[in-house]
């Protein structure tokens, strides 16, 4: 499973440069792990650029994924495991 923060929804959205060289790293569907402020921030942003009817489109898609409420225990986790990430890349 492989948590995908908003920023990274927003570029694969948009096919950026970027977008497209993430998108080979995404897991199946099934494997997304999405937490519930990815949703907001995400249904936020898209109805502000794309309209209600577009974000109402991508939140059902997220659905499609793994649900999590990002509760203290789950961010500290996931706060640990980048750090532990981003020293192994140095």
């Amino acid at each position: 499973m492989r948590l995908i923060d908003t920023s990274a929804w927003i570029e694969w959205l948009v096919a950026s440069e970027t977008g497209q060289r993430l998108a080979d790293c995404m897991p199946e569907r099934r494997d997304w792990l999405v937490p519930t402020m990815v949703q907001l921030e995400l249904a936020k942003w898209l109805r502000r650029e794309a309209g209600e009817d577009k974000a109402d489109q991508v939140i059902a898609f997220t659905q499609l994924g793994v649900l999590a409420a990002l509760d203290t225990p789950i961010a500290l986790i996931c706060c640990r495991a980048l750090c532990t990430a981003q020293a192994h890349d140095r």
